[in-house]
């Protein structure tokens, strides 16, 4: 007590290494040259060296481990001397990228990407997404925007708390026009009501900034029949009516309106039928997957055709990633350019999700299903009783998919085994394997794919193994026994 020591201390310069910019090759065979992209870098420690964290983790650019970069950006990432691995990553159709550096020490060259994965035809969608429009949700619509470009999300939806917001300026402003379309929606939110509903989105939606919320219709203490009958009134029509989490308790339409898988409808008062989608997967509540998925069923049982979506719900951006999951959607427009999207391109989006339902609910495995010949979404012909189901499953090499099964609506996993699968590098550097089941359904009946994985998807996704290993579903095949050109609700 009341004496004094003096010591000297010995640092080291600031380290930093410049990162970037990202670019992705040409395909196989051709003479072009590598075009810049967007992406993400993971920065891990290495032979001792402690992992950075760089800042909070709702912040596209320097966050946690993660560094995001528009295209063509390079980054100067202050990092404490030592060893890393640097990998990039766009989503998973994309390889990954890595090179290992030291600080202090020489740049590494530009990181080049290479697409493995055809997804032609189909569009890469997240439809829940919040940022700091919502009042609990800390992500600047920036931040927001550039996340779901690095992640390769195709199509995104802003879907704040009862507030319509439109991002696509955002977009235009970062030029990030041609890897990603920001639609406006609004998220239907009767937390504040004295007997709430739940959640449920509506898209696309036109803002209407001279109205209050920019048109959002009022929500609190009016039932969900009426709150869904102004929300199909919007201007920016036609919409989908999508019902978000509907098994997540006090905001969950189907626990709060008492849905009742016997009869496939709720008893609540107000309840509304009428609805497109439901998320069967909702972010990475995984526990809440397989309750949601025998709702859904018990939808097609009942004659009520819905599509399964797969939604992140992302509040913030590195462990809530964006697109992981992801609702991939076939659409009739093949052009493959985002920034050419119009009108006519939402409404094809639209129709795709309310009446065609050719969908993959996926956090990384690409599916390819046909019954008898018929696509997902499509009406399958039973032929003597027996209906050929062929699986394709597509990943790049860092997503490992290891298992193959079958659902139906009616009659579960009628009998089937789940195959294990053996994935062989393609070409193009996908892991593609193959499976097939023979179903023998009694009567009509609607059918899914499901695969999955045991090995997390590290170091692109951070998070509880369970999280972030891999699963997809494939949107259902309906199967006509009888006939008559129609199965469970759905025609031909």
């Amino acid at each position: 007590e009341g004496a004094s020591s003096r010591a000297t201390l010995v640092v080291s310069e600031p380290g930093s290494v410049a990162l970037g910019p990202c670019q992705e090759a040409p395909p196989p065979g051709t003479k072009g040259e590598a075009a810049p992209l967007p992406c993400k870098l993971t920065i891990e420690g290495l032979d001792g060296t402690a992992t950075p964290d760089t800042g909070p983790a709702h912040v596209a650019g320097l966050a946690k481990n993660v560094v995001t970069l528009r295209p063509s950006e390079v980054a100067s990432v202050p990092l404490p001397h030592g060893r890393y691995r640097i990998t990039a990553s766009r989503g998973p159709a994309y390889d990954l990228a890595s090179v290992d550096v030291t600080v202090p020490g020489a740049a590494p060259p530009p990181f080049t990407l290479r697409r493995v994965v055809d997804t032609a035809g189909w569009l890469a969608a997240d439809f829940h997404q919040h940022s700091i429009l919502s009042a609990d949700a800390p992500v600047a619509t920036r931040d927001r925007v550039l996340a779901n470009a690095a992640e390769g999300v195709d199509v995104a939806v802003a879907s704040e708390h009862n507030a319509i917001a439109d991002l696509a300026p955002v977009v235009q402003e970062l030029g990030l026009a041609s890897w990603l379309v920001q639609i406006a929606g609004d998220e239907l939110t009767s937390d504040a009501s004295k007997r709430p509903f739940g959640h449920a989105n509506v898209y696309p939606v036109t803002p209407q900034p001279d109205k209050p919320r920019n048109g959002a219709p009022p929500v609190r203490d009016r039932l969900a029949a009426e709150v869904f009958a102004d929300a199909r009134a919007l201007p920016g029509g036609p919409h989908v009516l999508q019902i978000n989490h509907p098994r997540s308790g006090k905001n969950g339409y189907f626990d709060q309106l008492g849905f009742d898988p016997k009869t496939g409808v709720g008893t609540g008062a107000g309840y509304d039928a009428a609805f497109d989608a439901i998320e069967v997967w909702n972010g990475r509540v995984v526990a809440h997957r397989t309750r949601v998925l025998e709702d859904f069923f018990a939808l097609l049982r009942t004659g009520h055709p819905v599509t399964p979506i797969a939604d992140t719900d992302t509040h913030g951006i590195v462990g809530e990633e964006p697109g992981y999951p992801r609702t991939f959607v076939r659409v009739a427009e093949s052009r493959p350019l985002l920034d050419q999207w119009d009108a006519a391109r939402s409404g094809d989006l639209v129709r795709a999700i309310r009446e065609t339902r050719a969908v993959v609910l996926s956090n990384g495995p690409f599916l390819a299903v046909t019954a008898n010949g018929a696509g997902i979404g499509g009406v399958a012909s039973s032929k003597g009783g027996a209906v050929e189901v062929k699986v394709t499953i597509t990943a790049p090499p860092w997503i490992v998919v290891e298992r193959a099964e079958i659902r139906l609506a009616r009659a579960g996993d009628a009998g089937t085994t789940p195959v294990v699968l053996s994935p062989k590098k393609n070409d193009a550097g996908a892991l593609v394997a193959h499976a097939s089941f023979t179903v023998r359904p009694k009567e009509d009946d609607a059918l899914v794919v499901i695969v999955s994985g045991s090995r997390p998807m590290r170091p692109v996704l951070s998070g509880e193994d369970g999280e972030i290993a891999p699963w997809a579903m494939s949107g259902p095949i309906w199967i006509d026994t009888n006939g008559d050109g129609k199965a469970l609700g759905r025609k031909r």
